[in-house]
């Protein structure tokens, strides 16, 4: 009873609209901005099963799949980076192969396979050489690009793994290079969800039975501890999905609270203020996306996706209207 009280005094916002389902189970989302016509943007999203049917589903802005590609063995998340070194680039990771995959984008938002050698550091080990979250940034210092990347399960003081994508000039294909291990683990379920900053400086990831922890991103990371105890610990749920509106020195962090029929997102500061909370009908949301660029009439402010598990889809919300209903000044 006291639990259904305090959602009932968390402001509902509506979505603005629910994409199509994906055949099995949609998990987690990702944002590609077209930056020659912005309503033609593109959400990239998984559907987490095991092969033939898994895969990737590619939506336009108002929830049509425009492109689908399957036979993937268990796609877990999805992360964008856009113009490295002129390439836009979606990663996955391939849960049951070990490995992740790499796809080039095309200015129209089309999607096409790239993946060199990527097999993750303890590939064959159960649960360790399962990769499950993703976050791409790249590093002011060196301009390498690198994936960070949460295991089924992972060790207590160096959890996330991190790999180093370089483009193979004799295969025309991008691997992935094992550089280091960072992030604590308190040890109750597992590490999945991953956010990393624009500016390359910082990554935000769920400990799920535990809280959302913060940590400084290094180009040789060695089980670097934490830069601030966890936050968010009063969640009912799993801490899943997290998503980052960033534009200038205005930057909000959203984190997910998975609970059945009604999720809630808190959001924060980056420096764990919170700033307040709001549901949005999904249900046990896992995997969220914010943008903060303007993708056109329906989304001028930016863009929020949020898994919805039981109806195998991803609701939109404009951050117009989070904004509003929150009082954030953009």
């Amino acid at each position: 009873m006291i639990h259904a009280i305090l959602l009932a005094a968390i402001p509902f916002i509506p979505p603005t609209l629910a994409t199509q389902p994906v055949p099995d189970d949609a998990d987690d989302p990702a944002i590609w901005v077209n930056k020659s016509n912005p309503s033609q943007s593109r959400v990239i999203g998984t559907n987490k099963v095991k092969r033939p049917t898994g895969g990737l589903y590619v939506f336009d802005l108002d929830g049509k799949i425009v492109q689908k590609i399957t036979g993937l063995d268990r796609p877990n998340n999805v992360d964008v980076y856009q113009n490295w070194n002129g390439l836009d680039i979606a990663v996955c990771t391939e849960r049951l192969q070990g490995r992740l995959r790499i796809y080039k984008i095309d200015p129209r938002g089309t999607l096409s396979d790239f993946t060199g050698k990527t097999d993750v550091a303890m590939k064959g080990t159960a649960d360790y050489g399962e990769p499950m979250g993703i976050a791409l940034w790249k590093s002011k210092a060196t301009g390498n690009v690198y994936a960070l990347v949460s295991p089924k399960l992972g060790l207590a003081e160096s959890y996330l793994e991190q790999y180093q994508l370089k483009m193979n000039p004799a295969t025309a294909k991008v691997d992935a290079i094992f550089v280091g291990r960072t992030g604590q683990f308190l040890g109750g379920k597992e590490i999945e969800s991953i956010a990393t900053s624009v500016d390359g400086i910082s990554a935000f990831y769920s400990d799920e039975t535990y809280g959302n922890r913060q940590l400084v991103l290094q180009d040789r990371p060695n089980g670097y501890m934490d830069a601030r105890p966890a936050w968010n610990t009063d969640f009912k749920g799993d801490h899943e999905g997290i998503g980052l509106w960033e534009k200038g020195a205005k930057r909000f962090a959203v984190f997910t609270d998975q609970l059945k029929d009604r999720s809630v997102y808190t959001v924060t500061s980056f420096t764990g203020t919170r700033l307040g909370q709001f549901t949005a009908g999904a249900d046990e949301t896992d995997g969220i996306a914010v943008t903060s660029a303007n993708l056109g009439p329906k989304f001028p402010d930016g863009l929020m996706v949020v898994m919805d598990s039981k109806n195998r889809r991803f609701l939109y919300l404009g951050w117009r209207e989070i904004a509003r209903t929150l009082k954030l000044k953009n």
